[in-house]
């Protein structure tokens, strides 16, 4: 027996120290034992336990633990069934990397009661045979220290410093008793440990990336760390439990390229349920990402998420819309949670749709349509009053004062009448008036109108308006000069359905708003003729002004929008022309072909604001700037008139508008006028 333990009288401990090799070797019947302990040490490059009568090396406790120094330990096989190595309280410090265990077998490594400590000195270090006994293993050390056998030693494994690897393929690299992290130690591998685990250092499945099974409870405290890896092919780390996994503390996640918003993982699985979550997480590389966890069934999915809506939006009216959305991100419960959660889906790419979606423009495009209706009735009233001078005289005319009238409109623009992308928009307008010669050149009169309009729009929203309008006319002739006005007021109805979806929500927001209109119109010209040719230049200002009530979205929970007051208007200019020809087909019958064209400009088509609130104006008021449209296009027509001589008028024309917004809008006209 050897025994270096104890100190001596100065205090200093018991030191066995060789430069070499310190072989442990005994013939049968003589045993040799190197038993270190109470703070002794001994240090060998290597030790090496030859013969049958080898005792093998126990490491002992006591006041302090006895230390084994070295680079590599070696058993003979005629030294099989010695004592091997025995921790009972000690600890082996290696200072060398790889596999320092030569020769070794299952059994020849025993953890007594009192357990033992493995330090590796920022080495990696290798055990790849059965650890066995009652005793439990302690790690410390900077460095690495892995199993991978099926090891049946029974007391708890304490990781204090450095990395376990646990690698193993059968059975539990770590034996049947619990297993303890305190921080600065590090559990991870791709094999199977049996026991609870409670982590207050980290545990790091995989030997990146890979798969750690814990055949026990998983509970992570609030100082522990879970680090999990995700490569550029979709492989990540995953941690399976067999019992509960109790979350707190630290979810630290790593990847070789950045992880794209929208992106699942699917990080840990436990078969008897997950309770609790991270406190916090932390991405790397991945600047601006957020987590957010999904339990489904027994499974912990993580979703990567902006840490703000803001941060993906791209102008004044995104930024404000997500700025409100932000402040659901952190919602524990309610219609906003789900909202968020939805939101959190998305790719990168999706939100600036999302983002339209969810804004006010919508009724922005119903200002508009409802502008651009206003509008094209009064081009409709100026042509009808312009049409008066287009026609020969028929007899009896100074016995008929009066005159009624009526013109019917269609229109359609398969792009957009309201700069909100993807609209297909038609509408139907009815005009009727009753007018009478006040005195020779000057006509006055009244007039109605009854319309109607509907815009489609991407994913499935629409817009449906109608309007009942009340107004005067007069026009005025003196030679070849003339004069038009026009003005009056109407009543407005505009329903919006909204859709929306994103994420695995689908909902309808709906509104029913009532409104006014008011608009008037001032144009004239000069007809030159020259046989039976009529040409001139003419000029005309038009101007709209529609204002709804309050908008009050029912039906998409969180996501209805209230809209204070939403108001536009319109001062339309037109300077151009008209050719027309006088043909007569017979004694009763006049046709009359006319082409016109016009040079239009807006002015006061700025920037409006739209304000705005969700959760039905119960949410944070936002605004919502209008976009300004283009202020300029090009109206042309063409029409076919007919007089009798018995009083009647009729004509169809069709026109054209393009330049505002990039899109061609079209209307076709019939109208019909009866002296009396």
């Amino acid at each position: 027996l050897v025994a270096v333990s104890g100190s001596n009288v100065d205090g200093r401990y018991a030191r066995l120290q060789s430069g070499g090799t310190l072989v442990l070797a005994g013939l049968a019947g003589d045993k040799v034992e190197l038993r270190v302990g109470d703070g002794g040490e001994v240090i060998a490059d290597k030790v090496r336990l030859e013969g049958s009568g080898s005792g093998g090396i126990v490491l002992t406790g006591g006041k302090n633990p006895g230390t084994l120094v070295t680079g590599e330990i070696e058993i003979t096989p005629e030294a099989h069934g010695s004592s091997g190595l025995v921790f009972d309280g000690g600890q082996l410090f290696l200072n060398k990397s790889g596999n320092v265990f030569t020769g070794f077998k299952a059994g020849d490594v025993r953890f007594d009661a009192g357990g033992g400590t493995i330090y590796t000195a920022r080495k990696n270090n290798l055990i790849d045979f059965e650890l066995q006994g009652t005793g439990g293993l302690t790690k410390t050390g900077y460095g690495t220290l892995e199993l991978t056998a099926a090891n049946t030693y029974s007391g708890t494994t304490r990781i204090m410093g450095g990395t376990l690897l646990a690698n193993n393929t059968t059975g539990s690299a770590t034996g049947s008793g619990d297993i303890v992290l305190v921080y600065g130690g590090t559990l991870g591998g791709n094999g199977f440990v049996s026991g609870n685990v409670l982590n207050g250092g980290t545990v790091a499945p995989g030997n990146s990336p890979g798969t750690l099974h814990i055949g026990g409870n998983f509970q992570q405290n609030g100082l522990g760390t879970l680090a999990m890896e995700i490569d550029s092919t979709g492989a990540r780390d995953l941690l399976l439990v067999d019992g509960t996994a109790s979350l707190a503390g630290v979810l630290r996640v790593s990847s070789d390229e950045p992880l794209e918003f929208g992106e699942r993982h699917m990080l840990l699985k436990a078969k008897e349920g997950i309770s609790g979550i991270f406190s916090s997480v932390y991405f790397g590389e991945n600047v601006g990402a957020r987590a957010r966890f999904t339990t489904t069934g027994n499974n912990l999915t993580m979703l990567v998420a902006p840490e703000t809506y803001s941060q993906l939006a791209t102008n004044a009216n995104e930024r404000a819309l997500a700025g409100v959305l932000d402040t659901w991100i952190t919602s524990d419960n309610g219609d906003t949670r789900t909202v968020a959660e939805n939101l959190d889906l998305l790719s990168a790419d999706e939100y600036r749709g999302v983002f339209n979606v969810l804004s006010p423009s919508l009724f922005a495009a119903g200002l508009a349509t409802s502008i651009e209706q206003s509008q094209g009735q009064m081009m409709a009233l100026n042509q009808h009053l312009n049409s008066r001078r287009l026609r020969p005289a028929v007899p009896n005319d100074a016995e008929n004062p009066w005159e009624a009238w009526a013109i019917s409109t269609g229109a359609y623009s398969p792009g957009s009448m309201s700069s909100l992308a993807g609209e297909d928009y038609s509408a139907g307008n009815f005009i009727a008036g009753i007018e009478r010669r006040v005195v020779p050149g000057v006509t006055a009169g009244l007039f109605n109108s009854y319309g109607d309009s509907e815009g489609d729009f991407a994913g499935s929203s629409e817009i449906e308006e109608e309007r009942f309008t009340l107004g005067a006319h007069a026009t005025a002739q003196y030679g070849g000069s003339y004069a038009n006005t026009a003005l009056g007021f109407g009543i407005l109805e505009m329903d919006v359905k909204r859709s929306i979806a994103f994420g695995n929500l689908s909902r309808k927001a709906r509104s029913s708003t009532d409104g006014t209109e008011f608009f008037a119109m001032l144009s004239g010209g000069h007809d030159f003729r020259q046989g039976n040719w009529i040409f001139g230049p003419s000029a005309g200002l038009q101007y709209s002004k529609v204002r709804y009530d309050d908008v009050k979205e029912n039906g998409a929970g969180a996501l209805d929008l209230v809209v204070s007051n939403p108001e536009d208007d319109s001062l339309r200019s037109q300077i151009g022309g008209r050719v027309a020809y006088l043909h007569k087909a017979n004694e009763r019958l006049t046709l009359i072909p006319e082409a016109r064209v016009f040079w239009q400009h807006d002015f006061l088509r700025d920037n409006e604001t739209l304000d705005a609130a969700m959760e039905q104006g119960l949410g944070l008021g936002f605004q919502h700037q209008v976009a300004d449209s283009d202020g300029d296009s090009v109206f042309t027509g063409i029409g076919l008139g007919f007089q009798t001589d018995f009083g009647f008028y009729g004509n169809v024309s069709y026109d054209l508008e393009f330049g505002r917004e990039g899109d061609v809008n079209q209307t076709l006209s019939v109208g019909a006028d009866w002296k009396f």
